[in-house]
C-alpha cells in the first residue's frame, strides 16, 4: 500500500517534536477519543464529535507549566491565523483549583475554546503525564501527531502540520 506523500511529510515532520506514541493510551492513526467538558466559565458544553470536519489541536495544559506561558500566545496567533481555514484549538486545563486556570487566563488570554477536566477523567483517558500535550487531529477525527512539552521553533513545526491538514 503506497502512503500518500502529504500523510509522509506531515509524519516527518513531527519525527523528533516530542511524539511519545508508545506511553500514550490515544495513538497516532487512532480516532481521537469523544469527550465532552464545559468552558471555563461554565457556560457551554463541547463534545469533541461536534468538531469532526475541522482540524483540531486538543491541548492539555495546566497554570504551573511553563512551557505553557510560551505555548499560549504562539498558539492563538496560529489559530487566529488559520480559524476561517476550519482549525480550531481546545484547550483542557487540568488545575485542581479552577481559579488558579482562571488566574492564567486573565494573563495569558486566548481566543480558542478552553475547557476544564474538573475531575481528570479526560486527562486519565488520554494517559497526560507532562505538560502541555497537544494532539492535531485531521478532519475525520483521526490523531495524525502527539506533541510533549514546547520549545522555541515547534509552533512553525506545528503550524506546518496544520496547513498540511487543512488541504487534504
Amino acid at each position: 500500500m503506497k502512503l500518500p506523500t502529504k500523510l509522509i511529510v506531515l509524519t516527518a515532520l513531527f519525527i523528533g517534536f516530542g511524539s511519545f506514541n508508545a506511553i500514550a493510551k490515544v495513538k497516532v492513526g487512532e480516532p481521537l477519543p469523544n469527550f465532552e467538558l464545559k468552558t471555563m466559565d461554565g457556560t457551554q458544553v463541547v463534545k469533541m464529535d461536534s468538531l469532526k470536519g475541522k482540524v483540531v489541536y486538543v491541548d492539555f495544559w495546566a497554570s504551573w507549566c511553563k512551557p505553557c506561558l510560551k505555548s499560549f500566545p504562539l498558539l492563538n496567533d496560529i489559530y487566529n491565523r488559520k480559524k476561517e481555514q476550519g482549525f480550531e484549538i481546545v484547550a483542557v486545563n487540568l488545575d485542581q483549583k479552577k481559579r488558579n486556570a482562571e488566574d492564567f487566563l486573565n494573563k495569558k488570554p486566548v481566543d480558542y475554546t478552553n475547557l476544564y477536566d474538573a475531575n481528570g477523567d479526560v486527562s486519565n483517558t488520554f494517559n497526560v503525564s507532562v505538560m502541555p500535550v497537544g494532539y492535531l487531529v485531521d478532519r475525520k477525527g483521526i490523531v495524525r501527531a502527539i506533541h510533549h512539552g514546547f520549545l522555541p521553533g515547534d509552533e512553525k513545526k506545528l503550524e506546518k502540520g496544520i496547513s498540511i491538514l487543512l488541504k487534504r
